[in-house]
Parts: structure tokens; C-alpha cells; sequence
């Protein structure tokens, strides 16, 4: 018999009623072996080509699916449309088609091999990374390899493996790579640039190695912090399996040295979380608070970033009545945050956790000075990005931005056109710099528009500035830097977010001292003689140093302890949207 293209060999086939697949293992090998051409259908094109496929139903497998990666886009397989299109289609081009997850059986017939049974395995574990097994055509691979225990030589249904399994362990480990729905991760050269990888390269070289289960683990972000949230969703997953803890009912504040039956309820709920040690006996009776309960309230308080002051009023009843279910959403999402996260986010850097309100600084991941922020408030949020600052400013001038100048102090100039000169404000005209006498311009008459158009406002350094007496830069389009402040009582609230956007530090000396400390000619004592002169100094650093400004409501300290926030901004709801699609 002389020798046909096989894609005109299978379209005789469905003609003559056949189809393409023959339920007879033997006639499917039987009919393949008159395809045993090099190019069979088989080769990617020149340059490309892998490894010649000699076996008959490896062949036919082959033709299978290049038929489907070649046919509509995106390709189907076994009714699931296949995710990783471009990845499959290069990682069996170059191969040839030869199927990479399929070894012969007897009789006559391919079956699954032990790197199959391994990436099912990884995929029924998803939910430990907060993922979910069913994006991965789990349920659809189970029943196909149940239907191929009674037909071992069904071409299509092996071909329907095949992609399945490679779709999973693309898709798979692009998330766990990469994440699943990319957010607040910047914009431009200011977005997190994620971890990279050719997924098809890396697929080949685990089936070569047979250690499909080590690839995929080694493709989770390699930060402790995520191995430790792992830990907690485990834990908070437990805690949900184990039903939900008590609810506290409402109702005047619960404090020491009351009783009520409701303290009742908080001693069960706090047990059920572990602040109170379940074998804790109370002085008098379960619904006394005593001192040992108040304890565990203000580690509740501290873990969920409350006011600890061991009271239970709204702000710490509503943290209580939070379920254990929404607590693992909370840090699947959290997870996924860190899957957004580069290989590297520098030997040293700064990192700016916004819904916590604290600045941390790492060296090898480890940190080294913490301190309490301020960020921006709902209406002025603070943007979500990464930068390198390259300099200080002692004593810095404040130039008013547009949105504060119009919104906050062109108000404040109709009312009283002095008012800004007795905080050190000037304002100058926008064209020709020269300063402006507040009182010769009816500020009424001025619409916010034109105020920005025609006026800046600058505020002289001192101790009433803004800015306070240090700023910390790394440029960025929204123009927003770290700076000390002369409201440093805001520290002392658990609620920060007051700030127009920038990013107030508690500890601006500690932290100027920490990033000059390379310079011989900057001590503790020159930085606080330059920042209080009120002559404004710009100071380069030694070394640029990475400034993440990021966003989790959910984190494991090194002892496990585990914390979550408020989320400030909403952005969880946001995330959650597309992560839980309905």
C-alpha cells in the first residue's frame, strides 16, 4: 500500500464511518503502520523537529494532537478548553508530538506512567497553596484515566490525556510561578516584575527526569513568608473542618472585672483561636473576665492590628465574629499576593506593608528595623508599586501638590488669605516664580483649576512642615516618598491611614541613620544637626536601596503566629472577585 498524508489517511477515515479512533487496538496499529513517513504529520518544521516517533500508536497519538493544536483556538480536549495554547503547542512541536506521559502496556496499548500519578497527586494538594485542583482539569484527568482502564489503546482518549496533563502542569505551575489574576502590582517600570521561566522548557526536562512533583514544588515563591502562610491556611483550614468557633453576641464593651454572660462566648471563641490555653480555669466562672482573659483579648487585639487595651468594643467584636472560612479566603488571597512577587527583592530593601501600617527593612530576608507608618486614606490611597530611593532631603521644602492645593488650601485661602503664610506656605506665581502677596488676590473669584494653573504653594523647611524634617526619595509618577511629620500622634492610633498618599515614618533619624551608615561623614548626631537647620540639603546614598510599597492583609511571624489586617482599601474584595469567579 502506497503511503498517504495522514491527515488525508484520517479524513478517509471518518468518510468511511470509521473515525478516527478505532476501538480495536489492533486495527489502530494495523492502519499506523502505513503512516511511517519522517514527516507523518508529526514534525513541527525545519530546525524544530525532535525526536522521531517509531512507535505505531505513539504515532498515532502524535497525529492526534497536532490535529487538535493545530485546529481551533483555543484547543479543546475532553470538552476542557486548554489554557496553556502557546506553551503545549512548542513544548509537542519540538518533540515531534511524541507524547511525554505515556508508556506501552500489555496487551497492546499505552498507559499513564509514574510522572502522571505524581502531577495528580501535586494537583489534588492545590488547596495548600490556596489554589484550586478543578482549574487544572482535575475531575476531567480522573475520568479519563478511569475510561482508559478498559481500552488502554483508545487513541483519542490518549491524546485527550496527554493535553490534559500538560495543560495542568503548564497552568499549574504558571500560578504557582506567576498567580493566577495579577493586581496592584504597579505600573511600567514600577510594576513588580514577576518571576520567569519557559514553562515548556521546564515541562520536557521534568518528564526527562522524571521528577515532575520536585519541578512543580520548586516553581512556589521562595520566600519563607509564603512557606509560613501556607502553614496558617493548613491551620485555618483546620479550624473551618472543625466547624465555626462561637460567636460573641453584641452588646455594651466587655472589660475586666465585669460579668456577663456573654464573656461566656469570648472565653469559648478565644480558646477556639488558641489566646486562651484551653486549659485556662477562670477565677469566677465562665462568665467573669478576669485578668487571664484579658490577657488573651490584647493578643487577639495585637494579632489583627486592634488598639490593645484588653476591651472588647466594636473595632475588636467585629475582628472576633470574623469566621474561620473567611479567614482562609483572606490568606489564599494573601498567597497569591506573593506569587505576584519577583525572585529577588533586593540583598536590602524596604518594604511598606500599607494595610499594616509598618515599614520593615530586610537584609537577606531577614529584618532589621521596623517602625510604624502612615498612609494615605481611602479617598487617597497610596499607590502600590516598586522603586529604588537614591537620596535624602534634610530640611525639605514642601511643594504643594496639585489635589491637596485645590481640594485642602485654596478653601483655607478664601476664608482667610493669611492663614497659609502663619503655617510658612508661600505662593508664587506658577509662570514667573515670583512670590504673590495671599492678601492682593480675592481668592473667591479663583476657580481650582485655574488656582493650580496660575499658583504654586510651596512650605518653607522648620518645624511645622509637612514633610517634617527628613524625606526619603525614589522617584516615581505619582510622586510619593517617605517623610518624617510633625503629627507624630498619629503613631500612637491602630488606625493610620490619614496621609494624602505619601508615607509617613515614626522613626525617620533611625531610619537615615541606617541608610547613611556607609558614609563616614554621617552620624547619628550630623543627621540631626542638618535636619533640624531649616537649610534644605538634598543627601545622595551610598548605594540605592529597592522601596516596595505592597499591600497584605494576612501574614505568619516566624513563630507562626498569625496576623491579619483590615483591608483599608478594599482591594481583597477586589482580588476576590476574580479569584472566586461565580
Amino acid at each position: 500500500m502506497s503511503r498517504i498524508h495522514p491527515i488525508l489517511f484520517w479524513w478517509l477515515l471518518l468518510l468511511l464511518g470509521v473515525g478516527p479512533v478505532l476501538a480495536d487496538p489492533a486495527l489502530q496499529l494495523t492502519a499506523l503502520a502505513e503512516v511511517d513517513s519522517p514527516q507523518g504529520g508529526a514534525s513541527p518544521g525545519p530546525g524544530t523537529e525532535g525526536p522521531a516517533v517509531s512507535d505505531p500508536l505513539d504515532r498515532a497519538v502524535a497525529l492526534q494532537l497536532r490535529q487538535v493544536l493545530n485546529g481551533v483556538d483555543p484547543p479543546r480536549a475532553a470538552g476542557r478548553r486548554l489554557d496553556s495554547s502557546e506553551s503545549l503547542a512548542r513544548f509537542y512541536a519540538t518533540r515531534s508530538y511524541r507524547p511525554g506521559w505515556l508508556e506501552s502496556s500489555k496487551p497492546a496499548g499505552k498507559r499513564p506512567g509514574p510522572q502522571a500519578a505524581a502531577l495528580l497527586e501535586m494537583l489534588n494538594e492545590a488547596d495548600s497553596e490556596g489554589l484550586r485542583r478543578e482549574d487544572y482539569h482535575y475531575q476531567a484527568l480522573v475520568e479519563t484515566l478511569s475510561a482508559l482502564e478498559a481500552t488502554p489503546g483508545d487513541i483519542t482518549r490518549l491524546a485527550e490525556l496527554e493535553l490534559l496533563l500538560s495543560d495542568a502542569f503548564l497552568s499549574y505551575g504558571k500560578h504557582l510561578l506567576q498567580g493566577r489574576s495579577r493586581q496592584d502590582i504597579g505600573e511600567g517600570p514600577h510594576a513588580l516584575v514577576p518571576r520567569q521561566q519557559d514553562l515548556a522548557v521546564t515541562l520536557e526536562a521534568a518528564l526527562s527526569g522524571g521528577d515532575v512533583a520536585l519541578t512543580l514544588a520548586g516553581l512556589r515563591p521562595p520566600y519563607p513568608q509564603y512557606q509560613r502562610l501556607r502553614g496558617a491556611l493548613a491551620q485555618y483550614r483546620q479550624l473551618t473542618a472543625a466547624g465555626n468557633w462561637p460567636l460573641v453576641p453584641g452588646g455594651d464593651r466587655l472589660e475586666e472585672g465585669i460579668t456577663d454572660p456573654r464573656v461566656g462566648a469570648l472565653r469559648a471563641r478565644l480558646r477556639a483561636s488558641g489566646e486562651l490555653a484551653a486549659g485556662t480555669l477562670p477565677v469566677a466562672g465562665e462568665d467573669y473576665f478576669d485578668r487571664d482573659l484579658a490577657g488573651a483579648v490584647r493578643a487577639f487585639q495585637s494579632r489583627h492590628g486592634l488598639a490593645v487595651d484588653g476591651v472588647v468594643g466594636p473595632n475588636t467584636l467585629t475582628a472576633l465574629n470574623v469566621s474561620p472560612a473567611q479567614r482562609v479566603r483572606q490568606i489564599e488571597l494573601n498567597l497569591e499576593r506573593w506569587r505576584w512577587m519577583p525572585e529577588d527583592l533586593g540583598q536590602r530593601h524596604i518594604l511598606v506593608n500599607v494595610p499594616a501600617f509598618e515599614l520593615t527593612v530586610y537584609e537577606q530576608d531577614r529584618p532589621v528595623l521596623s517602625m510604624p507608618v502612615v498612609v494615605g486614606r481611602f479617598q487617597r490611597q497610596t499607590p502600590l508599586f516598586t522603586a529604588r530611593m537614591s537620596y535624602l532631603v534634610m530640611s525639605p521644602y514642601w511643594h504643594i501638590p496639585r489635589t491637596i492645593a485645590i481640594e485642602d488650601k485654596l478653601p483655607v485661602l478664601r476664608r482667610n488669605p493669611y492663614a497659609l503664610y502663619r503655617q510658612g506656605i508661600r505662593i508664587y506665581d506658577a509662570r514667573s516664580g515670583r512670590s504673590v502677596d495671599p492678601g492682593a488676590v480675592d481668592w473667591s473669584s479663583v476657580s481650582g483649576p485655574s488656582f493650580y494653573r496660575n499658583y504654586r504653594l510651596r512650605q518653607n523647611p522648620g518645624s511645622n512642615n509637612a514633610l517634617g524634617r527628613i524625606k526619603f526619595m525614589f522617584p516615581n509618577p505619582w510622586n510619593v516618598y517617605l517623610h518624617d511629620t510633625p503629627q507624630d500622634y498619629l503613631f500612637n492610633r491602630a488606625h493610620r491611614a490619614y496621609s494624602s498618599g505619601c508615607v509617613r515614618v515614626a522613626r525617620p533619624y533611625d531610619l537615615a541613620e541606617y541608610l547613611l551608615r556607609d558614609d563616614p561623614g554621617w552620624t547619628r548626631e550630623t543627621i540631626e544637626t542638618a535636619a533640624r537647620s531649616n537649610r534644605n540639603r538634598r543627601v545622595d546614598l551610598p548605594r540605592e536601596v529597592p522601596v516596595h510599597l505592597l499591600y497584605w492583609t494576612a501574614w505568619a511571624d516566624e513563630d507562626g503566629t498569625v496576623h491579619f489586617r483590615e483591608d483599608i482599601y478594599q482591594r481583597d474584595m477586589a482580588l476576590a472577585r476574580s479569584f472566586y469567579p461565580s
